[in-house]
């Protein structure tokens, strides 16, 4: 039995690299923002929406790879059928909205364009550092280059890969209570704290947060606050997911140590 995966891992791109990324990022903005506008003059002037096929030979000559110009034809169209189908429905849901350049953050390649060796080569990119901590187990299916909001990027692989049996555990059974107080609650009497992760950071989070909000708009100064504004919530997710990955594993020790325990109580 087969199951879908996500890979993720971070992207090191040279300058030349960077700055042509951001220019196919500007590109999907324009390109969704005109076929965005095509669409509104259709059903004003017709009373009907443009149909897929002919939305897609508009994509042509857009300065993107193909498949990834035909994936922001797609999202649109998409977009509109969701609002077709909720104004049906009795909402009041209108067109999807234009795009500036900070609300286009991924380049998506479906099926082609892109081969992972020692790096990632991707069309018209060429071969790009990547940092592959783990090996991928199955076949990848699509490519996704995204950008985060601090400028780093991060590619990601769809995998179909084979769906592991999980192993049984037929030793004694443990009681585990997540609260607010404390992250977790073993029946055993052990406790994860809680890392209060927001409260560490909540004065320093406000801090940026108002010298974000003093800046001139489009400023350069504004640019670099957002950038610290945004690494600070990278920070804090990150250590979220850390906290996530590695800390819940102390409970999962003691409940083998509480079991191993009861398991010597029960053959004396």
């Amino acid at each position: 039995m087969e199951r879908i995966k996500t890979y993720k891992f971070r992207l090191y791109p040279t300058k030349k690299q960077e700055e042509l990324l951001n220019h196919h990022l500007w590109l999907s903005k324009v390109l969704w923002n005109l076929l965005l506008q095509k669409e509104k003059e259709h059903y004003n002037e017709t009373g009907e929406f443009i149909e897929k096929t002919e939305l897609q030979k508009l994509t042509k000559n857009s300065g993107l790879f193909s498949q990834t110009a035909q994936a922001v034809c797609h999202r649109l169209y998409n977009a509109i059928m969701k609002m077709i189908r909720e104004r049906k429905q009795g909402k009041n849901t209108g067109f999807p909205r234009f795009k500036n350049f900070f609300r286009v953050k991924s380049l998506y390649y479906p099926q082609a364009g892109f081969k992972l060796e020692e790096k990632l080569e991707v069309s018209p990119f060429g071969e790009i550092k990547i940092k592959k901590h783990r090996e991928i187990n199955g076949l990848i299916k699509t490519l996704t280059l995204k950008r985060s909001p601090s400028g780093k990027w991060f590619a990601m692989f769809v995998v179909y890969e084979q769906k592991k049996i999980p192993k049984q555990n037929n030793g004694p059974k443990t009681g585990l209570d997540f609260g607010l107080m404390n992250f977790a609650t073993l029946s055993n009497g052990f406790t994860i704290p809680n890392p209060n992760h927001l409260i560490k950071h909540e004065q320093k989070l406000i801090f940026f947060q108002r010298r974000l909000s003093r800046k001139k708009k489009k400023s350069r100064n504004r640019n670099k606050a957002r950038i610290r504004l945004a690494n600070l919530h990278e920070k804090m997710k990150k250590l979220k997911t850390t906290f996530s990955a590695f800390e819940t594993e102390q409970p999962q020790i003691e409940i083998l140590k509480y079991n191993k325990k009861h398991e010597a109580g029960f053959s004396s």
